[in-house]
């Protein structure tokens, strides 16, 4: 008999990324019956036909009540053995208790910095919901699993994110260059305020910034790429086969910090990785627990050094390409969301 797991997706943003890729794994993996639950078609019908409502916080409230309702009738159908909920998803403590009063595992993936706070305020925030759960994954150790601990959550267990080799693996130089990707130096994020200080320093390179927001800043503007779009994963795989050097700098919240040695490894460590392409990354806390630096990437700790190894790396493809290949042998190896879903079955005690 097959494992039923039901996939709970988010509204939006990195985390319905993930659980896109997440549920792309699953559905192939031996064994497993799964069922995503896509939330943001539900969340359109039910705003539509709430809008007659007149007061804001009772138009929220019915429509959270009915995307939990919806959520359990799904869970009543299904019949999983596994919930498993993503991140940032609009359901709540209600929800979850009357999953598990029908015999159901419960787990949740927070794979956001645990110091962000949901604007949406259909999203419950994780202490709310944290102590809910029978399991809760995170990307981050330490300071957060003591505060998981200290509000009743003792079944915290790290779990990076990791790749989707179907749509990240690499290509031939031609099938990328030609399609206009090619530079020096790729970024592909959002303009948090350290990313854009620090790239104003870099103006001596060849430098090619993707996503929303970087036309706005005009001392980035000649770098800004892609029509300031969302980059979806076929882009994203081509843009990082057409650089020589993929720069991947982690997000900071610290006020006037160009570099901070963050204590999580965001998606890009591991999607770079499987597209094999060569990484200069920010030497995050956790990084050598998944790849080798100076081995299978690279790293760097200030500015002086960045600039040094951008200088390097530019001009040593050898170098680069011995790299980028062990990275990408290792990613495939033990870094694929189908290795996630395996580590948290067998935590689960379900496989």
């Amino acid at each position: 008999m097959k494992l039923r797991i039901l996939l709970i997706l988010p509204l939006n943003g990195g985390s319905l990324i993930v659980g896109r890729h997440l549920a792309d794994a699953v559905q192939n993996m031996p064994g497993i019956e799964l069922d995503a639950l896509a939330m943001q078609p539900l969340y359109d019908l039910y705003e539509k036909n709430s809008r007659e409502i007149p007061d804001k916080a009772e138009r929220l409230r019915k429509i959270s009540e009915q995307l939990n309702l919806s959520a359990l009738r799904r869970v009543a159908e299904f019949k999983p053995d596994l919930v498993l909920v993503m991140a940032l998803a609009p359901v709540g403590p209600w929800f979850i208790d009357q999953a598990k009063h029908l015999g159901v595992v419960t787990a949740h993936w927070y794979i956001e910095n645990f110091r962000y706070y949901p604007a949406n305020p259909l999203v419950p925030k994780w202490q709310t919901i944290a102590p809910c759960y029978d399991y809760f994954f995170t990307i981050q150790k330490g300071e957060y699993f003591e505060a998981l601990k200290s509000i009743g959550q003792v079944h915290c267990h790290y779990l990076p994110t990791g790749c989707n080799p179907r749509v990240h693996y690499p290509l031939r130089d031609s099938a990328a260059a030609d399609l206009g990707f090619s530079a020096d130096i790729a970024f592909i994020g959002s303009p948090y305020p350290n990313r854009v200080a620090l790239f104003q320093d870099l103006h001596e390179f060849d430098l090619a910034l993707w996503g929303p927001g970087w036309s706005e800043i005009p001392a980035l503007q000649s770098s800004a790429r892609g029509n300031d779009q969302w980059i979806g994963s076929q882009d994203e795989c081509k843009i990082l086969n057409s650089a020589k050097i993929a720069l991947n700098i982690h997000s900071s919240l610290v006020p006037g910090h160009l570099i901070e040695r963050a204590d999580f490894l965001n998606p890009r460590v591991f999607t770079i990785a499987a597209c094999g392409a060569f990484q200069l990354v920010d030497d995050p806390e956790l990084l050598s627990e998944a790849f080798e630096p100076g081995v299978e990437l690279a790293v760097y700790r200030d500015l002086a050094s960045l600039k040094d190894q951008l200088r390097r790396y530019l001009v040593d493809q050898d170098q680069r390409s011995q790299m980028a290949g062990k990275a990408h042998a290792r990613a495939l190896a033990e870094h694929t969301y189908a290795k996630r879903m395996e580590k948290m079955l067998n935590i689960m005690n379900l496989v």
